[in-house]
């Protein structure tokens, strides 16, 4: 996680970066180590390690029911609701789409922000048909499918970021730029 003021430009220091794939990652205690600093999370309901399947050395995996990691309210001073700037990337290999969405509309939720128990000022997902879905809180709610239909397949490794500069969000799936748009209500 990475505030910036744009993606494509110099990045600030990251804040906080959860690899997964380090040899040294076993989840022990359910804990998830911050690879930079010290903002350690922590999961919850049975999200493991898979050392049989990954990119690298291991990774993350999550069941699709209610599996999670939660670094409490750590983030609370990077984005605040949401009207900082950021940037957040991720590697994922969904292995079933699921239909059921939050009150946003987010399917398959990769990463949410909430302020409260109820209320969430960022969610990041992707839809089942393969384009990515964001709701942001800012001035105005933005809540968007971003990128074209299949753009994330089943049972492979795609690589994600998500950039937004207060007013503009641009979104990188695999490598490429595929959309860059000012969010609105």
């Amino acid at each position: 996680i990475i505030p910036s003021t744009n993606l494509f430009s110099s990045l600030s220091n990251p804040v906080a970066e959860y690899r997964f794939d380090e040899c040294s990652y076993n989840a022990s205690s359910n804990e998830v180590k911050d690879s930079i600093a010290s903002i350690h999370g922590q999961s919850f309901n049975g999200a493991d390690i898979n050392t049989t399947d990954s990119k690298l050395c291991s990774s993350a995996s999550f069941d699709g029911l209610n599996d999670y990691i939660s670094m409490g309210d750590v983030f609370n001073n990077i984005f605040g609701s949401t009207n900082d700037e950021f940037t957040i990337t991720a590697w994922i290999k969904p292995t079933a789409f699921n239909t059921d969405t939050s009150n946003h509309g987010t399917a398959n939720t990769i990463f949410a922000k909430a302020s409260d128990g109820s209320n969430d000022n960022l969610e990041i997902g992707v839809n089942p048909d393969g384009s990515l879905h964001v709701y942001i809180d800012a001035s105005s709610d933005f809540a968007g499918d971003i990128g074209a239909i299949g753009s994330i397949t089943l049972n492979n490794w795609h690589f994600i970021s998500i950039s937004y500069d207060g007013s503009t969000l641009t979104t990188i799936i695999n490598g490429v730029k595929d959309t860059s748009t000012t969010p609105s209500g």
